[in-house]
């Protein structure tokens, strides 16, 4: 191991350490670290869509180097989430559905997002897109678990007042819970269902 990849094996423990500790702004910081030093630094730029030739890296792209840096972002993704950063988020899932496509948290990621956003018909393609992908049996279960749960969501609501609030309640995230009870100490909530996933799935 090359003094760059104990670097980088330092920096996963860190980021991993940070997860734990919902400390997700500075977890996201690493997150945009451990992809600069993989020499990608266009698809660090998630929100740009700058497509010259010119801002390409000229590092090699390997199989495996894709697979982990679609983990960093779709952990970075999770970041943006907790933080209610929906745009970020958003865009991180991409970059990390573009590099594995089988990577079932960007699409459980990315379809609360949307739903967030009230692109609900979007979030389902996004959760069903996900199902059509082979991956890990729990993801998978969750795919389904949101897509069944969000469809009784928005069959029961009636137009009414409640109808906002009951689809804001389906995805929730700590900044939400801030907000309303501003007084109480920062939550450390995990994601809804379990992000956790996504923090251990970095070591990989």
């Amino acid at each position: 191991m090359n003094s760059e990849d104990g670097q980088r094996v330092l920096l996963v423990a860190r980021m991993n350490e940070l997860f734990v500790a919902a400390q997700w702004e500075q977890a996201a910081a690493l997150c945009t670290q451990l992809l600069d030093s993989d020499g990608d630094n266009n698809l660090n730029n998630s929100n740009t869509n700058n497509n010259n030739d010119n801002s390409r890296s000229s590092y090699p792209s390997s199989p495996s180097s894709s697979s982990q840096r679609s983990v960093w972002f779709s952990n970075r993704a999770a970041c943006w989430f907790q933080m209610s950063r929906m745009v970020e988020c958003l865009g991180d899932c991409m970059q990390s559905m573009r590099l594995q496509p089988a990577n079932l948290r960007a699409y459980v990621l990315c379809g609360k997002a949307l739903f967030r956003q009230e692109l609900y018909d979007k979030a389902m393609n996004t959760w069903r897109a996900g199902l059509l992908q082979n991956g890990d049996f729990l993801l998978l279960l969750e795919l389904q678990t949101l897509i069944n749960q969000a469809a009784m969501v928005l069959a029961a609501d009636d137009g009414g007042k409640n109808a906002s609030h009951n689809r804001t309640n389906f995805i929730r995230v700590p900044a939400d819970e801030q907000q309303q009870t501003p007084k109480t100490e920062s939550s450390s909530a995990p994601l809804p269902s379990s992000s956790s996933s996504s923090s251990s799935s970095s070591s990989s």
